[in-house]
Parts: structure tokens; sequence; C-alpha cells
């Protein structure tokens, strides 16, 4: 009787766990299904845009035995003084943050961008989870330590990379500072619903990313900043569409008051970019109800937008970031 009852258990047990796997490969199609490309419709900036940058390419094998394509970037003919590793977003690869890049190299700092699985340069055939962020995050982590072991190492990230920002302090004691811009606190953390519906929506999703991701599926970015000593700088506008600030900016704030060494700051009239003008911002709202969140829709060549007229720098928020990380 006993018998029976363990094998009874079992086996349901096994029947939910493959019930989870085969949920999570239907929903990982539905939402993503095709690569993070950059649309050819929208003309975004290059390397050769900024004169006094120097690039260099390499690249990283992820958990995935794919091939994750790197870019140092600095200043030429300058020593930096510290190394940021930055993480780009959903969609495009590292590109449409060059602007911001090249402000880092220009004011004295390296920057290692990596284009993320199924991403930019990087290879893979789909998108599947954000949460292959972490474990694309946790290769991009080694690479630096195994290439630049003299430097100062930061990280910064934006939406998607603003989560895997975090996630890098989970993988070395050597990050001292962390700017994560709008990042989502989890995959599981978009989530909608009211409270009970959402509860049960994000158990699901953790439980169903776990099949793949395992314990990956589990992490937060509220979990490591309870924990790490690095000092993070959190960025996010209050009119954020994309990111909900009531589950990322604003619980932090709540939740992590009393760690000296977390800084959140909401920003007024500003959506899911701040680190762009308020026009700017309006103009990229339009770009993205356009050409979908991975970026690659092919729309009418009438169409056709020049990025870096739609992402004007907001030069008080630049300096900001700039701050955190000389001072």
């Amino acid at each position: 009787m006993i018998t029976t009852i363990i094998i009874i258990i079992i086996a349901l047990i096994m029947l939910f766990i493959l019930s989870c796997a085969l949920a999570n490969k239907i929903v990982s199609k539905k939402v993503y299904g095709r690569r993070g490309d950059a649309s050819i419709s929208i003309k975004y900036p290059l390397p050769s845009d900024y004169k006094n940058l120097n690039v260099r390419k390499d690249y990283f094998v992820n958990n995935k035995k794919a091939r994750l394509t790197v870019y140092e970037y600095c200043k030429k003919n300058s020593k930096p003084k510290a190394l940021i590793l930055f993480c780009h977003g959903v969609g495009g690869g590292h590109i449409y943050s060059l602007p911001l890049i090249n402000y880092f190299c220009e004011n004295g700092y390296m920057v290692v961008a990596y284009d993320q699985y199924a991403s930019g340069s990087s290879e893979g055939k789909r998108m599947e989870s954000m949460t292959q962020g972490v474990a694309d995050v946790k290769c991009a982590v080694k690479y630096v330590e195994e290439h630049y072991k003299d430097l100062s190492f930061y990280v910064a990230g934006h939406s998607w990379g603003g989560f895997c920002a975090t996630q890098a302090l989970r993988y070395s004691n050597r990050i001292e500072k962390c700017i994560d811009i709008a990042g989502l606190d989890s995959e599981a953390a978009m989530a909608k619903g009211k409270p009970f519906i959402r509860a049960i929506a994000k158990t699901f999703v953790k439980l169903c990313g776990a099949t793949q991701y395992g314990i990956h599926s589990f992490y937060s970015s509220l979990g490591i900043m309870k924990k790490t000593r690095a000092k993070v700088l959190y960025l996010q506008g209050e009119d954020d569409l994309v990111v909900d600030p009531k589950y990322s900016g604003y619980m932090y704030q709540k939740k992590l008051k009393n760690k000296d060494n977390i800084k959140v700051v909401m920003l007024p009239k500003k959506g899911h970019a701040p680190m762009v003008t308020y026009k700017s911002q309006l103009k990229q709202s339009k770009v993205m109800a356009q050409f979908g969140m991975l970026g690659g829709v092919l729309v009418p060549l009438e169409t056709y937008v020049d990025f870096n007229k739609n992402n004007v720098p907001d030069m008080d928020v630049y300096k900001s970031m700039l701050d955190f990380f000389d001072n």
C-alpha cells in the first residue's frame, strides 16, 4: 500500500514537472519566438560614428555553447581608470546604448559590452527567456575577470540589461558599483493582474522557468540587492510603462531603505528610458509600437527611423551616473 502511494506521488510529481516544461516551451515560443535583432528599418548608431572611440571585438561561449560577441570600447590613446561591463535590453543588441557607452569612454572608462544570446551579433536561433540573461552575464563576468585583472570592475545595464547587471553581483566580489536603469526585478515580476492572481502567475513562471534554468529562475534584483555590499544606483522613470515602478523602483525604496549602499532615484516625467530627453521618450514609444519589443519587425521604408534623433541624452541623468562611478 505504502509503495503504491509513493509510486503515485512520484508519478504526479513527474507529471507536474513535465507539464511545467511543456508550458515553459509554449509560453517562451509565444512571447519571444525569434531573435532580438535591430530592425533594418532603423538607423542605429555605429562605433565609427564616434571619432575618439576605439573598439575591439572578441567573444565568449555561454551555457548553450553559443558564441556571444564582446565589444571592448575605450577612448583612443587613453588609459582607462576602471572597467564597466554593460548589459543591454531587449531588441537590437548593445548598439542602441552606444551614446551612453561613448559618454563613459570619453570620461575615462573602458566599457565591455556584449550582445546577449540570440541578440545583435551573437549566436542563437531565438530568444527564449529573460532568465537566459542570468546565465549570459555569469559568463560575461567570468570573461572580464579572466581578461582584465588589474582594473576596478563596475557594471551597468538598461531594462533587461539592468536586471542582468544586478545579477552580475552574484558572480564576483570584484564588482564595486552597479547602475541598474529601469531594470525588471525578475522575469516572474513582469506578471500582471490583481495581487492574488499575480502571486499565482509569478509562482507559475518561476516553476516553469526552473525546468530549463534551475535556481536561476528564482533570482531577483531585490534578492541580490539585499545581500550585496557593492554600491548600487537604481534609476527609473515614474511613468515607466514597461517595467511597473510599483514592483521595481518603489518596491526597492520601501524594502531597501535601511541599505546605505543602495540608492533608488525615481525621476518625474520619465518613462522606460530615463537617460534620454522627454521628447526622445515620446518618439521612442512610437518606434516601439511600430517595431515591437524584439525590434526585428520589417516595416515600410517610409517609416525608416534615425534612432540617433530619437535618442537625445538627458545630460543631467548622464552626469548623475558618471558622478556615481567617479565618487
